[in-house]
């Protein structure tokens, strides 16, 4: 909320001030009040005489338990009541008017973003590349001092080794019996060769086996 105030004095306003809070607190506590009043002026302002405070995109006066009141338009406030620009509050009866001038109670309206613009933009944008660490220095040696030798990392610890269950050896094979000879089969006899019988002589003498005398 943005709230212009100026304090009227004989009919007459006077310099404008500017807040721009939730909410405007008046009365004679510096600590605690935006708006302060100077209690040897004005001593009918309570120390949290009032409160301009912003609710709903309204902006409502509060007065918060003042002792002399507080007038909105010459009408005394008994509950939180809207003011508009040209508004002229009281507090307390005799106390300081204060005018506002102007009041902006809407948030401005957050600018629209092209999506084809943002596309845009990152295809032109180059990629930033992000910074290399160094590795820290190593200190040197001191006079006198061996260097310190690199320390390994820890191994992970590793599975114990799996035992081999034996094997049994293969059963001897027997060997084989040696074929047995096949039986031969039985010869057929011999037959004896037969003589060529002589030719018998005719007439029934037999031929002599003698060769003739010539």
């Amino acid at each position: 909320m943005k709230i212009v105030l100026a304090q009227e004095r004989n009919g007459q306003p006077g310099q404008e001030r500017t807040y721009e809070h939730q909410s405007v607190k008046v009365g004679r506590d510096p600590a605690d009040c935006h708006l302060v009043f100077d209690q040897s002026e004005w001593p009918m302002v309570s120390r949290k005489h009032a409160e301009f405070r912003l609710k709903d995109n309204r902006c409502l006066i509060v007065d918060t338990n003042s002792s002399f009141g507080t007038f909105l338009d010459g009408q005394r406030v008994t509950e939180p009541t809207e003011v508009r620009t040209g508004s002229r509050v009281q507090f307390g009866a005799g106390g300081p008017i204060m005018r506002i001038v102007s009041l902006e109670t809407m948030a401005a309206p957050a600018p629209k973003v092209d999506l084809g613009d943002l596309e845009t933009r990152r295809d032109i944008e180059p990629a930033v590349s992000q910074p290399v660490s160094a590795p820290p220095p190593v200190a040197a040696p001191q006079p006198g001092q061996q260097p310190q030798r690199p320390v390994a990392p820890p191994q992970p610890p590793q599975a114990p080794p799996q035992q081999q269950r034996p094997v049994a050896p293969p059963p001897p094979q027997q060997a084989a019996p040696p074929p047995q000879p096949k039986p031969a089969p039985p010869s057929a006899p011999q037959q004896q060769p037969k003589q060529a019988q002589p030719p018998a002589a005719r007439g029934g003498a037999p031929a002599s086996s003698q060769p003739a005398t010539i």
